[in-house]
């Protein structure tokens, strides 16, 4: 079915064409040839001011759209039986919100107006606060997106020297390009360890807090130059699913108090396993375990597995640079009598960077 409405020289028409999918709408505006100079009634000036911008820049678009029921949306809410909880919207904001208990919920942390096209220049904060006490433990965040289709935040320009195409997820500094990027913090401020600044598309890995707190801010840049990567239809902006674990407070799986130090003692346990910890660590971080043994004894230390993310980086553009080295000491790493932290009589004995186990070390 169509419309054509009267056509008059010197206007563009509107072809509206009804598909047959229903409640789908295509329309499509054209420019008309053959103008008449001063047709219609229009003055010599109008008629040049309308000239001149159709030449300049000729106004032509293709879209199509669809309404959708509450219920069909189903990308953004959920289903019936599984509903997705988007968090409370902060009063007075225009995206702001807070996720509370998010293991009673289907926690779904989502760019506004996901999965469409997120506005520019806007800034977002998403807290998401675990208050439900269990004795003795304590409450770890962690967010993570494992389908590549629902992370898109924009890290290209259609600018010439800065390509077409994302390359996959982006940290830190090559965020800056359009400056559309999430920041993930260790708290429920900004004022917290800043956790990791993403940007780009591709399957996020698990980012976990150490406590009940995990703030994340979403920011856009205020300008931006439109690209064309695909015809087909893709998802814009983000969602980011939430899950919640308790660990005992006595664990060494987590950073307490943001402290990841940990003192093994022989004279508890002869032998035992260690694990690194589950939290995420900020940048310009260490993990220290220490391991104490007897006068009469000596440690020794066999890695069982070892595993480090290569999306994230392993060497900087150096190859002989590590990013994250694991570094083994022999002798007393810290010197009580000094502030904590001090370095006193240890001897770096490896320092180990690739992706394949350490071997066996012993001390004697």
């Amino acid at each position: 079915m169509e419309k054509r409405p009267e056509e008059k020289p010197g206007i563009a028409r509107a072809l509206i064409t009804r598909a047959r999918a229903p409640r789908r709408l295509a329309l499509k505006f054209l420019r008309l040839p053959g103008v008449n100079k001063g047709g219609d009634g229009m003055s010599a000036a109008d008629f040049g001011c309308l000239m001149r911008g159709l030449l300049k820049s000729p106004f032509r678009f293709r879209l199509t759209y669809k309404t959708l029921r509450h219920s069909d949306a189903l990308l953004r809410y959920g289903n019936v039986t599984n509903p997705k909880y988007r968090g409370d919207l902060v009063d007075g904001t225009l995206c702001d919100r807070i996720f509370l208990n998010c293991d009673e919920y289907n926690c779904a942390v989502q760019s506004p107006n996901f999965p469409g096209l997120y506005p520019r220049h806007v800034t977002c904060h998403y807290l998401i606060r675990q208050t439900r006490y269990v004795p003795f433990a304590r409450p770890l965040i962690s967010i993570l997106q494992e389908d590549p289709l629902k992370f898109n935040v924009k890290d290209r320009s259609a600018l010439p020297n800065q390509g077409s195409s994302s390359k996959g997820l982006q940290i830190w500094g090559a965020c800056d390009l359009v400056h559309d990027h999430l920041l993930v913090y260790d708290g429920n401020s900004t004022d917290a360890p800043l956790f990791l600044k993403v940007c780009g598309s591709g399957a996020l890995p698990p980012i976990t807090s150490t406590g009940p707190d995990m703030l994340i801010v979403f920011s856009t840049s205020r300008f931006d130059e439109p690209t064309q990567e695909t015809l087909m239809p893709r998802t814009l902006g983000f969602e980011l699913n939430v899950k919640v674990n308790y660990l005992s407070m006595d664990s060494r799986e987590f950073a307490r108090n943001r402290q990841c130090t940990f003192h093994i003692f022989g004279a508890n346990n002869a032998s035992g396993e260690v694990t690194s910890v589950v939290n995420t660590q900020p940048q310009n971080s260490s993990c220290v375990y220490l391991f104490h043994g007897e006068p009469h004894e000596v440690v020794w230390v066999h890695f069982r597995k070892y595993e480090i993310a290569p999306r994230m980086g392993h060497y900087t553009g150096n190859i002989t640079e590590c990013i994250n080295p694991l570094q083994i000491y022999d002798g007393n790493f810290f010197d009580p009598s000094t502030p904590y932290g001090s370095p006193r009589r240890a001897k770096l004995i490896q320092e180990h960077c690739t992706t394949r186990p350490p071997p066996m070390c012993a001390r004697e």
